[in-house]
C-alpha cells in the first residue's frame, strides 16, 4: 500500500511482447505451461519445448525454483522439489534451447534467485503465483524488470489482488496482467467460476488472463476457454504433458502435445468468430444481408401527383435488393407531398417527394 496515495500509473491496456500484442485484438496470447511435466528429467524438457513451440502456442513457460527457497525441508513434497529440481547450468541449456527456436519465453519465477536467473538468463515475461501476491521482494522484482508479467489470483481476496496492484503500480509497472484460476488439480467444472475474469477486469480496469486447470479427460475441458475469451481473457494459459496416461507431474490438468496443439488452433478460430468489442465497418456479406433482409418504405397504395401521403399510403418491405428510405422516418415522410404518381409496390425514394 502507498499510505492512499494514487498510484504512479494505469494499467496497460496493450502490451508488447517481441512481436505479439497481449490486449487490444481478439486474439488471446496463449502460454504453453510446462510446469514441472519435464520430470526433473533434461531429455523430457527439451522434448516438451518443441512440442510446445510446435503447437504454435505464443509462448513457453518455463517454472523455475530453488526449493530450500519456497518450501521447509520437513514438509512432505520437499523430496519431489529436489526431484525436480534444475541447476543454474541446466537451465542456461534449456533457455537456450527456447532461444534456438526464436519462441517467446516466460518464466514461473517462485522465489528471487530464480527471478534473477531467469533475468540473467534471458526472458520475455514473468510469472508470479498467487502464492506471491503479498509476497512485496517478488512483487517488486517483478516490476523493477521492465518486463511483462502475469499475476496469479487464485484463493486471494479482493483486497489482497488491489494490494498487489496499487504496489506494482507505486513501483512503475503497468504491464502486468491479472491471471484467474482455480489451483486445485483438477479443477472441478462447477468451481471454475470463469465470471472472475470480468469481474477483476472492471474492478482493477486492467487485462486480465485465464489459467485453465479443468480434468482434459472432459470434453468441455477443451471448449471451457471460450467463456474467458468471451468475458474478454486476454492471456490463456493451459498446460502440456508429454503422455499424460504416464500420470507424472501435473499431468491432472496437462494435454498431451497433438491435443495441444489442437486447442491452440481450436482457440484461434475461437478468437477469429468472436471478433473485437467494437462496430466495425460492415462487410460486403453484412451488405448482401441488408439487401436480402432490412425493411424499406413502401407505397401500398397508388397515389397521383401532388397527393399528400398518410399513414395509410406506406408500409414496411423487403425486396431483396438496395435498400430506400428507413422505416424509422415514416412519422417525417408521412404528411409530405408526392412529386409525381407513384403506383402500388414502389420502393419510396427522396426524388419522389417535394421537398
Amino acid at each position: 500500500m502507498n499510505g492512499g496515495l494514487a498510484p504512479a500509473l494505469n494499467p496497460a491496456r496493450r502490451i508488447e511482447v517481441g512481436s505479439r500484442t497481449i490486449g487490444d485484438t481478439p486474439f488471446p496470447f496463449i502460454i504453453a505451461e510446462i510446469a514441472c511435466a519435464h520430470e526433473g528429467r533434461m531429455d523430457l524438457a527439451h522434448k516438451l519445448i518443441d512440442a510446445a513451440v510446435d503447437s504454435h502456442a505464443d509462448a513457453v513457460q518455463l517454472e523455475l525454483f530453488v526449493p530450500g527457497e519456497i518450501m521447509v525441508p520437513s514438509a512432505k513434497l520437499f523430496p519431489l522439489l529436489e526431484q525436480l529440481y534444475f541447476d543454474p547450468e541446466q537451465w542456461k541449456e534449456l533457455f537456450d534451447h527456447v532461444h534456438a527456436r526464436r519462441e517467446c519465453l516466460f518464466c514461473f519465477c517462485y522465489d528471487l534467485p530464480s527471478l534473477e536467473l531467469a533475468l540473467e538468463l534471458g526472458c520475455d515475461g514473468l510469472k508470479l503465483n498467487s502464492s506471491d501476491l503479498s509476497n512485496p521482494d517478488l512483487l517488486r522484482a517483478a516490476a523493477r524488470s521492465g518486463l511483462p508479467f502475469t499475476l496469479g489470483t487464485g484463493a486471494s481476496t479482493e483486497e489482497e489482488v488491489a494490494a498487489a496492484v496499487e504496489f506494482v503500480l507505486a513501483k512503475g509497472a503497468d504491464k502486468f496482467i491479472l491471471m484467474h484460476g482455480v489451483q486445485n488439480f483438477p479443477t472441478p467444472i462447477d468451481t471454475t467460476h470463469i465470471v472472475r475474469v470480468a469481474l477483476l477486469s472492471e474492478k482493477f480496469d486492467c487485462l486480465v488472463g485465464y489459467a485453465d486447470h479443468t480434468d482434459p479427460e472432459l470434453p468441455i475441458s477443451r471448449n471451457i476457454d471460450f467463456l474467458a475469451m468471451g468475458l474478454g481473457a486476454s492471456v490463456l494459459e493451459k498446460h502440456i504433458t508429454h503422455d499424460r496416461s504416464f500420470k507424472g507431474v501435473d499431468h491432472q490438468a496437462a494435454l498431451n502435445p497433438d491435443e495441444f496443439a489442437d486447442w491452440v488452433a481450436t482457440m484461434r478460430q475461437g478468437a477469429s468468430a468472436l471478433g473485437q468489442r467494437l462496430f466495425r465497418p460492415l462487410s460486403e456479406g453484412d451488405w448482401e444481408y441488408r439487401r436480402f433482409q432490412k425493411k424499406s418504405l413502401y407505397i401500398m397504395r397508388e397515389l397521383a401527383v401532388g397527393q399528400t401521403i398518410t399513414r395509410n399510403h406506406l408500409g414496411m418491405l423487403r425486396s431483396g435488393g438496395d435498400q430506400g428510405i428507413s422505416p424509422m422516418r415514416i412519422n417525417e415522410i408521412t404528411g409530405r407531398t408526392t412529386s409525381r404518381s407513384i403506383p402500388v409496390y414502389t420502393r419510396l425514394t427522396e426524388d419522389m417527394l417535394e421537398d
